[in-house]
């Protein structure tokens, strides 16, 4: 079987550029998610910072910071739900309510 496409390369448009930080720190990130049905993104860093953007509008809705620092987390939206489940490097994992606002 061969496979090929005749047509030109298309470059995907950008949907949303995010300012990760602020300041001139190195974050790194750890994991990122993209709710098409609740327009948000989230991204986890390695400083413990969960944050939250609207992809409408680019703004900032959420900002979770745990106490320890070096906790890394996996955030992901639970499909249809209103909610976004975040994990660290021990184990645990937190339910955030996000849409609608409770």
């Amino acid at each position: 079987i061969k496979v090929h496409d005749e047509g030109p390369v298309e470059t995907a448009p950008v949907l949303l550029v995010i300012p990760m930080h602020e300041d001139n720190k190195r974050i790194e990130v750890v994991s990122c998610d993209v709710s098409f049905t609740l327009r948000l993104a989230a991204v986890s860093f390695n400083n413990g910072e969960v944050k939250v953007w609207d992809i409408d509008t680019g703004k900032r809705e959420h900002e979770y910071k745990e106490k320890v620092a070096q906790d890394r987390y996996a955030v992901k939206f639970l499909g249809r739900l209103p909610l976004m489940a975040a994990s660290d490097d021990e184990g645990e994992v937190k339910i955030y309510i996000m849409r609608p606002w409770c």
